[in-house]
């Protein structure tokens, strides 16, 4: 298989793979603890910046009210008569609404005139509301639901002998109207941190209409068709609505103050615990304990002013994590070089995260929840696992380069190669303009002859070592040795424009080794003498072989001819050049003219020449 059709047969395979594995992952939810943290910090960052409603105010049992309140109604849980003045005292004010995130579940026995005092109260305020408390347990003692639905804000879409029961905390001894009651249950993630809230708070087959539910229902305000809610949280971090210590209120009642109570005209009023010492506190989004009731000012916000986040639907979300997939898959389909693949895809990833990442804040302020942190994941799982399987494909290119071109090519070369993405077979077979070198030992045979064939090789070794040198040095590729001879070119596998005076150079660098290496030598060698031909002129340049052997090389008439070159070397000078190759580098050598010459297969004459020295 081609190396091409192979790439694109893996990017193909990669991509679907990523698709499929970014569908489940949003299918089974893999990356919701992301999700949640990046909500939660993006949440957090853009908080103060939400202006909560005026229109909702929190009455706060704190711990200064405790203290405040102590001489007048004794250490907590106070009479209930306490809340009935609270109630009274505001109801000259015209608020809208008032609701205690307070359970009255069992009747005070030793204050019932408290008691009955509250309950007369509440009958002449059908806008206060009470709550209810779902407990998890059952027990058999429990009354079905069924039997409850008359009392309770329950429904179900099961007939009414379902036998459903579960344990209810509900202010039964007051009689209030089941209108005015609504459970205060809080829906936590798998986190144990609450972000959503259930209008309806389901038992069973059976439904409880929340606290702010039943608020907003007597409000005139439209409930959402959602049934959970995404919260968005709003206001300072610590206290998000506006706050009255309940104490300084109740004095304010007793002492007629008018002018503060004013505050309280038009208002929903929600009045609550946030003692530390009262245990109300909840895990949200931004506050690792938010008294419970600001939740429920939350909830009431975010219902009147459509402040709730609508998410993003999960196709949206699939299509932008198969849109980072597919344009990484470009990237890398476009670029050959391992190191462009990369450097090109980890820019794209940090375009799209940091893109995103300001884009879904900028969302979440406009109420439009994208989760991001799946996209996130995938983006980062996508950029990995094209960085892995590109790079495994890199390592065997490499190894395979360095098994067929380390015999060849300098090493340098090699990894400039690979760098560049040229090494593939489609690339490196072409033709082209190369110089062609042929170097041959005069009068090999006369020498093998007189010496053993250890001598002889050994000698061969140390010599063609030194002259492989000077070809790597001067950016040449060693075609093969022929016995005694060296074959070498310039101009492939990379281009280089300079070939024809990198040629020469290396024969001038070849003779002046020639001279040295023949004087490190025994009197027997001293003989030894080389021939070399250079020529330059189109060629195939390719891979020629089996699976057992490769070998990189040059074909054509111009190579036969700088063989039959160097072969008029034996009746001439030690280095001979034609017409082109002086053309070319005779902005850097000066050249001596040999003549026109016969070679062998061809009719026309060749003028030859012979390079003296580099100019200065």
């Amino acid at each position: 298989m081609k190396s091409h059709q192979q790439k694109q047969l893996v990017i193909i395979s990669l991509s679907a793979a990523l698709c499929l594995l970014s569908s489940l992952s949003m299918y089974f939810n893999w990356f919701n603890a992301l999700d949640n943290a990046l909500f939660d910090w993006q949440s957090s960052v853009i908080q103060a910046d939400l202006k909560s409603d005026d229109n909702i105010v929190v009455i706060a049992i704190d711990d200064m009210s405790l203290n405040a309140m102590t001489p007048i109604a004794g250490r907590w849980v106070w009479p209930r008569s306490v809340h009935a003045e609270l109630i009274e005292g505001l109801q000259p004010y015209s608020v809208q609404a008032i609701a205690f995130d307070i359970l009255f579940i069992e009747p005070d026995i030793y204050r019932p005139d408290d008691d009955q005092y509250f309950y007369e109260v509440l009958q002449q305020s059908p806008h206060v509301f009470l709550p209810i408390l779902a407990l998890e347990n059952h027990s058999p003692l429990d009354k079905p639901l069924h039997e409850l639905a008359s009392n309770l804000p329950l429904f179900s879409a099961l007939p009414s002998t379902d036998s459903s029961n579960h344990t209810l905390l509900w202010p039964s001894h007051f009689n209030v109207n089941k209108q005015r009651l609504g459970a205060i249950n809080l829906l936590k993630d798998k986190d144990g941190v609450a972000r959503h809230y259930a209008l309806f708070h389901q038992l069973d087959h059976w439904q409880v209409t929340s606290l702010p539910a039943a608020i907003l229902t007597y409000l005139n305000i439209d409930l959402p068709p959602e049934k959970t809610l995404r919260l968005q949280w709003r206001g300072a971090a610590d206290t998000p609505y506006k706050t009255f210590h309940y104490s300084t209120v109740y004095q304010a009642i007793s002492a007629q103050d008018e002018a503060f109570l004013q505050q309280f005209s038009g208002k929903t009023i929600l009045i609550g615990t946030t003692s530390a010492g009262l245990y109300d506190a909840r895990h949200v989004a931004v506050n690792d304990n938010l008294p419970g009731i600001y939740i429920l000012a939350t909830v009431l916000d975010n219902i009147s002013h459509q402040h709730y986040y609508q998410p993003i639907s999960v196709y949206w979300i699939a299509a932008l994590c198969i849109g980072v997939i597919f344009m990484i898959a470009l990237i890398y389909a476009y670029h050959t070089a391992y190191s462009q693949q990369i450097v090109h895809a980890c820019l794209l990833v940090f375009l799209i995260l940091t893109i995103g990442f300001y884009a879904s804040l900028w969302l979440l302020k406009l109420s439009v929840y994208v989760a991001f942190g799946t996209v996130m994941a995938n983006t980062v799982l996508t950029l990995i696992l094209f960085c892995m399987v590109f790079g495994y494909m890199e390592y065997l290119s490499r190894s395979k380069a360095q098994q067929l071109f380390g015999r060849f090519l300098d090493p340098n070369v090699v990894k400039q190669l690979l760098d560049e993405g040229k090494f593939n077979v489609e690339q490196l077979n072409q033709k082209k303009q190369v110089s062609i070198l042929f170097s041959d030992i005069r009068n090999f045979t006369t020498l093998s002859e007189m010496h053993d064939a250890n001598t002889i090789l050994n000698l061969l070794n140390q010599y063609f070592k030194s002259q492989v040198d000077v070809i790597f040095d001067q950016h040449g590729t060693l075609d093969k040795f022929i016995g005694d001879c060296v074959m070498a070119f310039w101009g492939a596998p990379i281009d280089d424009p300079l070939h024809a005076i990198h040629a020469v150079q290396t024969a001038l660098a070849m003779e002046r080794n020639l001279l040295a290496f023949r004087a490190s030598q025994p009197a027997a060698f001293q003989q030894l003498e080389i021939g070399i031909g250079i020529h330059c002129g189109d060629a195939i340049v390719g891979f020629i072989g089996t699976e057992q052997r490769v070998d990189y090389t040059v074909l054509g008439d111009n190579v036969n001819l700088a063989s039959r070159i160097e072969g008029l070397t034996k009746e001439h000078n030690r280095i001979l050049v034609s017409e082109p190759i002086m053309l070319l580098a005779q902005s850097e050598f000066t050249f001596e003219y040999q003549g026109e010459f016969s070679v062998k297969g061809r009719h026309e004459t060749v003028k030859l020449y012979t390079p003296i020295r580099s100019l200065p």
